[in-house]
């Protein structure tokens, strides 16, 4: 029994340890060590630099004639769609016309040019710019082209269904 009593007499109690680990800790006021590292707060230097530089693209040397030219694009593709498909009727709507088909693939066509476009962008104005100068440049020629197919698109579509809901005679 002897063995027991030193055995449990040489363990701190929680109190001890407390008071031992408090000993241990820098007190608040104290200096950190000069290697020591701080880290920033979420949300600050880090996500600016990255809008910065997407700011920075859009700002300086991306031009939106290339942009422009395919969204007139999309309008001729939808002008011609509804030139093309004016003899629509109930007997025989636009999808049995068969200029249909091919304003269906060039429609395609133009959604897969837009990313080609915004490559193509992306890297004439990339060989235009310093190395330091290249930041955001291929955020914003895609933001741009993926802006443009959309709202070509939309345009295309509303021709499209436009189309339909005249041949058809009901109401929008």
């Amino acid at each position: 029994m002897a063995e027991t009593d030193e055995m449990t007499t040489a363990e701190p109690t929680p109190a001890e340890a407390a008071d031992e680990t408090a000993a241990e800790l820098p007190e608040a006021g104290a200096a950190e060590p000069a290697g020591a590292s701080t880290v920033e707060p979420v949300g600050t230097e880090a996500d600016e630099a990255a809008d910065g530089g997407l700011v920075e693209a859009v700002g300086r040397g991306l031009t939106w004639i290339p942009y422009a030219a395919y969204l007139g694009l999309w309008v001729i593709l939808a002008g011609a769609t509804a030139y093309l498909l004016r003899g629509a009727s109930p007997e025989q709507p636009a999808r049995w016309i068969p200029a249909y088909e091919l304003l269906v693939w060039a429609g395609v066509a133009l959604v897969a040019a837009g990313p080609l476009l915004s490559l193509a962008v992306w890297m004439v104005a990339r060989t235009r710019r310093e190395p330091e100068q290249r930041r955001g440049l291929l955020t914003a020629a895609a933001v741009r082209g993926a802006l443009t197919a959309f709202f070509g698109a939309v345009v295309w579509l509303v021709t499209l269904y436009i189309i339909e809901v005249v041949t058809l005679g009901r109401s929008v």
